[in-house]
Protein backbone atom coordinates (compact mmCIF):
# COMPACT_ATOMS: atom_id res chain seq x y z
CA UNK A 1 0.00 0.00 0.00
CA UNK A 2 2.80 2.43 0.93
CA UNK A 3 4.75 1.47 -2.21
CA UNK A 4 1.70 2.14 -4.37
CA UNK A 5 1.26 5.55 -2.70
CA UNK A 6 4.95 6.43 -3.27
CA UNK A 7 4.73 5.31 -6.91
CA UNK A 8 1.60 7.44 -7.48
CA UNK A 9 3.32 10.42 -5.83
CA UNK A 10 6.30 10.13 -8.19
CA UNK A 11 4.00 9.80 -11.24
CA UNK A 12 1.99 12.85 -10.14
CA UNK A 13 5.19 14.87 -9.53
CA UNK A 14 6.58 13.90 -12.95
CA UNK A 15 3.30 14.83 -14.64
CA UNK A 16 3.18 18.15 -12.80
CA UNK A 17 6.80 18.93 -13.75
CA UNK A 18 6.05 18.22 -17.42
CA UNK A 19 3.13 20.66 -17.28
CA UNK A 20 4.87 23.50 -15.44
CA UNK A 21 4.93 26.75 -17.40
CA UNK A 22 8.33 27.29 -18.96
CA UNK A 23 9.21 23.61 -18.70
CA UNK A 24 10.47 22.38 -22.12
CA UNK A 25 8.06 20.14 -23.98
CA UNK A 26 10.59 19.26 -26.68
CA UNK A 27 13.44 16.92 -25.82
CA UNK A 28 16.44 17.14 -28.15
CA UNK A 29 17.27 13.41 -28.22
CA UNK A 30 13.64 12.30 -28.46
CA UNK A 31 12.17 14.92 -30.81
CA UNK A 32 14.86 17.00 -32.58
CA UNK A 33 17.72 14.59 -33.20
CA UNK A 34 15.53 12.19 -35.24
CA UNK A 35 14.58 15.11 -37.54
CA UNK A 36 18.23 16.02 -38.03
CA UNK A 37 19.12 12.35 -38.60
CA UNK A 38 16.40 11.96 -41.22
CA UNK A 39 16.96 15.21 -43.11
CA UNK A 40 20.41 16.64 -42.32
CA UNK A 41 22.99 13.93 -41.65
CA UNK A 42 23.50 13.10 -45.34
CA UNK A 43 25.26 16.45 -45.82
CA UNK A 44 26.09 17.66 -42.30
CA UNK A 45 27.61 14.81 -40.32
CA UNK A 46 30.90 14.02 -38.62
CA UNK A 47 30.05 10.33 -38.94
CA UNK A 48 29.59 10.59 -42.71
CA UNK A 49 32.55 12.98 -43.04
CA UNK A 50 30.36 15.59 -44.70
CA UNK A 51 30.34 19.09 -43.28
CA UNK A 52 28.75 21.19 -46.01
CA UNK A 53 28.85 24.92 -45.24
CA UNK A 54 30.65 23.96 -42.00
CA UNK A 55 27.48 22.69 -40.29
CA UNK A 56 27.36 19.44 -38.33
CA UNK A 57 24.17 18.08 -36.75
CA UNK A 58 25.29 14.71 -35.35
CA UNK A 59 27.82 16.09 -32.85
CA UNK A 60 26.10 18.01 -30.03
CA UNK A 61 29.25 19.92 -29.01
CA UNK A 62 29.83 21.07 -32.59
CA UNK A 63 26.14 21.90 -33.00
CA UNK A 64 26.35 24.08 -29.86
CA UNK A 65 28.79 26.32 -31.75
CA UNK A 66 25.93 27.18 -34.12
CA UNK A 67 23.55 28.07 -31.27
CA UNK A 68 23.59 31.65 -30.03
CA UNK A 69 23.27 35.26 -31.15
CA UNK A 70 24.13 35.70 -34.81
CA UNK A 71 24.19 31.92 -35.37
CA UNK A 72 21.88 29.65 -37.39
CA UNK A 73 19.90 28.82 -34.20
CA UNK A 74 19.14 31.67 -31.81
CA UNK A 75 17.45 30.33 -28.64
CA UNK A 76 14.01 31.83 -27.97
CA UNK A 77 14.21 33.94 -31.15
CA UNK A 78 12.57 32.46 -34.26
CA UNK A 79 12.97 35.74 -36.17
CA UNK A 80 16.76 35.55 -35.93
CA UNK A 81 17.09 31.76 -36.36
CA UNK A 82 18.00 31.08 -39.99
CA UNK A 83 17.38 27.36 -39.53
CA UNK A 84 13.61 27.81 -39.91
CA UNK A 85 13.64 29.83 -43.18
CA UNK A 86 16.21 27.37 -44.52
CA UNK A 87 14.08 24.27 -43.89
CA UNK A 88 11.04 26.12 -45.26
CA UNK A 89 12.80 27.72 -48.23
CA UNK A 90 11.54 31.12 -47.05
CA UNK A 91 12.97 34.67 -46.91
CA UNK A 92 15.11 34.05 -49.99
CA UNK A 93 16.94 31.14 -48.36
CA UNK A 94 17.78 28.07 -50.41
CA UNK A 95 15.60 25.25 -49.12
CA UNK A 96 17.24 22.39 -47.28
CA UNK A 97 17.38 19.52 -47.64
CA UNK A 98 18.07 20.16 -51.32
CA UNK A 99 15.77 19.26 -54.19
CA UNK A 100 15.38 15.52 -54.67
CA UNK A 101 15.37 14.83 -50.91
CA UNK A 102 12.31 14.68 -48.67
CA UNK A 103 11.48 18.12 -47.24
CA UNK A 104 10.58 18.49 -43.59
CA UNK A 105 6.91 17.98 -42.79
CA UNK A 106 4.93 20.82 -41.22
CA UNK A 107 4.93 18.83 -37.95
CA UNK A 108 8.74 18.54 -38.04
CA UNK A 109 9.08 22.27 -38.70
CA UNK A 110 6.74 23.04 -35.80
CA UNK A 111 8.83 20.76 -33.55
CA UNK A 112 12.00 22.68 -34.47
CA UNK A 113 10.21 26.00 -33.92
CA UNK A 114 9.02 24.93 -30.47
CA UNK A 115 12.50 23.63 -29.61
CA UNK A 116 14.02 27.01 -30.51
CA UNK A 117 11.29 28.96 -28.69
CA UNK A 118 11.92 26.86 -25.57
CA UNK A 119 15.63 27.68 -25.61
CA UNK A 120 17.17 25.19 -28.11
CA UNK A 121 18.32 22.97 -25.26
CA UNK A 122 21.08 20.47 -25.98
CA UNK A 123 22.00 17.51 -23.76
CA UNK A 124 24.97 18.17 -21.51
CA UNK A 125 25.29 21.83 -22.56
CA UNK A 126 24.00 24.77 -20.54
CA UNK A 127 22.61 26.91 -23.37
CA UNK A 128 21.30 29.56 -20.95
CA UNK A 129 24.83 30.04 -19.53
CA UNK A 130 26.27 30.11 -23.05
CA UNK A 131 23.77 32.82 -24.03
CA UNK A 132 24.48 34.83 -20.86
CA UNK A 133 28.21 34.72 -21.61
CA UNK A 134 27.68 36.09 -25.12
CA UNK A 135 25.44 38.89 -23.79
CA UNK A 136 28.10 40.30 -21.49
CA UNK A 137 28.60 43.94 -22.40
CA UNK A 138 31.67 44.55 -24.49
CA UNK A 139 34.23 46.91 -23.06
CA UNK A 140 34.33 49.98 -25.26
CA UNK A 141 37.78 50.99 -26.39
CA UNK A 142 38.57 54.69 -26.81
CA UNK A 143 39.46 55.56 -30.40
CA UNK A 144 41.01 58.57 -32.06
CA UNK A 145 38.48 60.77 -33.89
CA UNK A 146 39.80 63.46 -36.21
CA UNK A 147 37.83 66.30 -37.75
CA UNK A 148 38.39 67.91 -41.16
CA UNK A 149 40.68 70.55 -39.60
CA UNK A 150 42.99 67.82 -38.29
CA UNK A 151 42.04 68.19 -34.60
CA UNK A 152 41.76 64.82 -32.83
CA UNK A 153 40.08 63.65 -29.65
CA UNK A 154 40.11 60.28 -27.93
CA UNK A 155 36.58 58.96 -27.26
CA UNK A 156 34.42 55.85 -27.29
CA UNK A 157 31.75 55.40 -29.94
CA UNK A 158 28.30 55.44 -28.29
CA UNK A 159 26.12 55.24 -31.39
CA UNK A 160 24.57 57.32 -34.13
CA UNK A 161 21.67 59.75 -33.94
CA UNK A 162 20.66 60.60 -37.48
CA UNK A 163 23.67 62.37 -39.03
CA UNK A 164 25.39 62.81 -35.67
CA UNK A 165 28.00 60.59 -34.01
CA UNK A 166 27.73 60.14 -30.23
CA UNK A 167 31.20 60.22 -28.71
CA UNK A 168 32.09 59.92 -25.02
CA UNK A 169 35.42 61.38 -23.93
CA UNK A 170 37.58 59.87 -21.20
CA UNK A 171 36.16 62.34 -18.63
CA UNK A 172 32.65 60.94 -19.31
CA UNK A 173 31.36 63.89 -21.37
CA UNK A 174 29.03 62.86 -24.21
CA UNK A 175 29.25 64.83 -27.46
CA UNK A 176 26.85 64.82 -30.38
CA UNK A 177 29.21 65.49 -33.27
CA UNK A 178 28.16 66.01 -36.91
CA UNK A 179 29.32 63.06 -39.01
CA UNK A 180 30.09 65.41 -41.91
CA UNK A 181 32.64 67.31 -39.73
CA UNK A 182 34.80 64.21 -39.29
CA UNK A 183 37.54 63.51 -41.80
CA UNK A 184 36.99 60.64 -44.26
CA UNK A 185 38.69 58.10 -41.96
CA UNK A 186 36.51 59.22 -39.03
CA UNK A 187 33.32 58.99 -41.10
CA UNK A 188 34.28 55.49 -42.23
CA UNK A 189 35.16 54.51 -38.66
CA UNK A 190 31.77 55.74 -37.38
CA UNK A 191 29.85 53.84 -40.07
CA UNK A 192 31.77 50.64 -39.34
CA UNK A 193 31.11 50.99 -35.60
CA UNK A 194 27.41 51.59 -36.22
CA UNK A 195 27.14 48.31 -38.15
CA UNK A 196 28.59 46.20 -35.32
Amino acid sequence: MIRAFIALTFIAAATLHAQLPGSPTIDFKKHVQPIFAKHCYDCHSVGKKKEKAGFVFDDVKRLANDVGPGRIIVPKDLEQSDLIPIVMGANGKKMMPPEGKDPLSSKEIETLKTWIEEGANLPGIDIAAKMAATKRPKVKTPMNWTNKEGKAIKATFEGMEGEFVLLRTENGQLYKYPLSNLNMAGQFQAKMQAEQ
